[in-house]
C-alpha cells in the first residue's frame, strides 16, 4: 500500500511540475471485490485520507451488485466512513 501512496505523490509531483495545481482521478475497485479483498480495499481508502498530503480530488467506483455480495452491513458502512464523501447512485 505504501508503494502505491508513493506513486500518487509522484504523479502529483508530474502534474505539479507542468503547472498543474493538484490532481483529479478516478478509481475502480472490482477487482478488489472478485479478489475478496475487500478488507485490503478499506485499509487503502483509510490511508489515503490519513497519510497523503496532496491536492487529490478521487471519485471511487463501486459496482453495487459486487458489493451487496462481497460485504456485510457493517463493512459497507466502514467503508462509507473511510471517504469524504459518499453518492449513491
Amino acid at each position: 500500500m505504501s508503494k502505491t501512496i508513493g506513486l500518487w505523490k509522484e504523479l502529483f509531483d508530474e502534474a505539479t511540475a507542468r503547472g498543474f495545481k493538484g490532481l483529479r482521478v478516478a478509481g475502480e475497485t472490482t477487482c478488489f471485490l472478485k479478489h475478496k479483498m475487500v478488507r485490503k480495499l478499506l485499509e487503502y481508502e483509510r490511508a489515503l485520507h490519513k497519510t497523503l498530503e496532496v491536492p487529490l480530488t478521487a471519485i471511487c467506483a463501486y459496482e453495487q451488485k459486487l458489493v451487496a455480495e462481497e460485504m456485510d452491513l457493517e463493512l459497507f458502512l466502514d467503508l462509507l466512513n473511510a471517504h469524504s464523501i459518499a453518492v449513491p447512485l
